[in-house]
């Protein structure tokens, strides 16, 4: 299996560059194998709380380390793929052709005219890919002789004669042609199911050639045509989680703590530390054991227990997959909203909680009415100086994404029976807030309200979304208030923190029914532990944020492309969107937790004259 160098941040690792992924970079087309090929390389990652969502252990990309001259380290393996070239010059097709020099280097067309001038050769720009996660060339050779007229053609099995024949003077479609028999394809129908008409998946992906059995076909859409740089051919699975208090207290550098975390017994002592104390019998009689197992003392036990005794977190049931996501978010929204003071310089999760701050500016401050009233919808504001994020991937499909009916998840070492998943870690800062719950329960019983979202909540219920949110038809109008207040924020955001808006995320936080959450994090994370430079944390403090939300309501009032904008049914795919368009609210795909979608900034603020349907409305 050939292996060539690929420079890439280990952050893409679990995205751009996941397993099964397709990466252009330097000339090559490449997949990243499945983490078999690792061979436990690289190092690993602690997150106890996703750890035990997953139920897996979590390990970093290989990395490769300059050393000066060689480099030393460790390789993420790939292999070419698509297997079928072209040359650019003379059209010739090859398939799976070997290069004469290092595998990192560019393979160069054989034919003399073109050896002369280097021509490199190209991939084919499609490939096959299907619903049960496999990827695979197209059969080029079968194609073009599949429908043929006459019997020097049908029995051609020349794969040295292929010529790949864009759009030009000669033909207005791009066309594949045998000149050993004069056979040739049409391209015109590539997306079409009848181009793949009796094509079957061989079940392989490209650098595991084995293949299994696989029922995809063209005729039930489970088996289609992509180009390279469709999305459709990779969709990672990935779920990711804060660090938050206990284990973000522990000193990351104590190697006796990483010991003890990793633990069965530790998490159970933990809760009894919190609700005994230390003068416990029992609480002595575990540490005591769980000393002996490890091979410390128990004083030590007790001094790592210390630091985490103040904001445990609670039990959780994560036996459903929507229940790990919902379970996790709600430890994490508790942990925004406790205070905590005595910090120390290693701890990995440090706030600010400023919303006392926020009130006694509303209360005291020179504001005007309409400053305080708009003010008042926001219930808790925090400062995030200090986050680390961690994501997993868990898998990845193809054609669709992973809550699509029929669709298959690949685990990323092929047969699932990894004990570790590939992981990625994140270090950042960030601002969190949470909208009033009072006054968005009496908002969204507004007929103004319910008679706007009533088209979206029919969509909403019919796609893919419902699924992956877990968020009932009752409690939409709060979503998408929420949603695209925070886009919103995150565009004025860009004007004041000094990063882009592409490099900031948002992490909603919204549920219905008991514990409901109606809040967002706007957060910068970064694979380098250095973090970030505070830029974005201090817009928590109440006079910059009381402007960025008055600058947030005036946006949402007014759109550039008003009123095609604000009168608009529904857009985007599926038209889950209202007023909502570059121009407005929507951001870079990175940024966005529900792909551009549930948004309409009418529900934060109405039009002036119109009928009141926005959260921040003054009445």
């Amino acid at each position: 299996m050939p292996r060539v160098k690929l420079e890439v941040r280990q952050s893409h690792t679990i995205l751009q560059a996941a397993v099964g992924s397709l990466v252009h970079i330097g000339g090559h087309s490449l997949v990243p194998c499945d983490t078999r090929y690792w061979e436990d390389a690289g190092e690993p990652v602690d997150m106890p709380r996703l750890s035990r969502a997953l139920g897996r252990s979590f390990r970093a990309a290989p990395v490769l380390a300059e050393h000066g001259p060689p480099a030393t380290g460790d390789r993420l393996p790939v292999v070419r793929f698509p297997g079928w070239l072209f040359c650019p010059r003379c059209r010739t097709m090859y398939a799976h052709p070997r290069g004469d020099g290092q595998p990192a280097e560019p393979i160069l067309c054989p034919e003399a005219a073109c050896r002369k001038v280097e021509s490199t050769l190209a991939p084919m720009p499609w490939i096959l890919v299907c619903r049960n996660g496999h990827m695979e060339d197209l059969p080029w050779q079968h194609l073009v002789h599949r429908d043929a007229k006459l019997d020097r053609q049908r029995t051609c099995r020349d794969v040295t004669k292929l010529f790949f024949r864009p759009a030009g003077a000669r033909s207005r479609r791009a066309r594949v042609v045998c000149e050993a028999c004069q056979a040739a394809l049409d391209l015109h129908a590539l997306r079409g199911r009848n181009f793949l008409m009796g094509v079957s998946c061989p079940g392989r992906q490209p650098w595991d050639r084995r293949g299994e059995p696989c029922d995809a076909r063209a005729e039930n859409g489970s088996l289609a045509v992509a180009g390279l740089g469709d999305h459709f051919v990779h969709y990672p699975v990935v779920t990711s989680a804060l660090d938050i208090p206990p284990e973000s207290r522990l000193d990351p550098r104590n190697d006796v703590g990483i010991r003890l975390r990793a633990q069965g017994d530790w998490r159970p002592l933990q809760e009894l530390f919190r609700t005994h104390g230390a003068e416990n019998a029992v609480v002595q009689q575990r540490a005591g054991a769980l000393a002996r197992s490890t091979g410390v003392t128990p004083d030590i036990v007790m001094a790592l227990l210390e630091p985490a005794q103040r904001n445990p977190d609670p039990p959780a049931d994560l036996d459903a997959p929507m229940a790990q996501s919902r379970m996790l978010r709600a430890e994490e929204y508790s942990a925004f909203l406790r205070e905590i003071g005595d910090y120390r310089e290693y701890e990995r999760f440090i706030t600010t909680n400023r919303t006392r701050d926020w009130t006694d500016y509303l209360q005291h401050g020179e504001l005007s009415a309409r400053a305080r009233r708009i003010g008042a919808r926001v219930s808790a504001l925090v400062a995030a100086p200090r986050l680390r994020e961690v994501r997993a991937l868990k898998g990845f499909t193809r054609v669709e994404p992973m809550d699509a009916t029929g669709v298959r998840m690949v685990h990323p070492d092929l047969d699932g029976k990894s004990p570790w998943l590939p992981a990625a870690e994140f270090f950042g800062e960030g601002l969190f807030f949470t909208l009033d719950a009072g006054m968005l329960d009496r908002w969204v019983q507004r007929p103004a309200v319910e008679e706007r979202t009533g088209r979206v909540r029919e969509r909403y219920e019919a796609s893919l979304w419902r699924q992956r949110l877990a968020i009932g038809e009752d409690a939409l109008p709060v979503l998408i208030a929420v949603h695209t207040f925070t886009h919103l924020l995150i565009r004025e955001m860009a004007f004041e923190c000094g990063y882009p808006a592409a490099s900031l995320r948002e992490r909603l936080y919204v549920t219905d029914g008991d514990g409901a959450m109606t809040g967002a994090l706007v957060y910068l994370a970064a694979g380098d532990p250095g973090g970030s430079l505070g830029g974005l944390a201090e817009l928590a403090e109440p006079e910059r944020f009381l402007r960025l939300l008055l600058r947030c309501v005036e946006a949402a009032q007014w759109c550039a492309l008003d009123p095609v904008c604000g009168e608009h049914e529904g857009r985007g795919n599926p038209p889950l969107n209202r007023a909502a368009c570059h121009a407005c609210c929507l951001l870079a795909e990175t940024s966005c937790e529900c792909g551009n979608l549930l948004l309409d900034r009418e529900l934060v603020a109405s039009p002036t004259g119109v009928e009141m349907t926005g959260f921040f409305d003054e009445s």
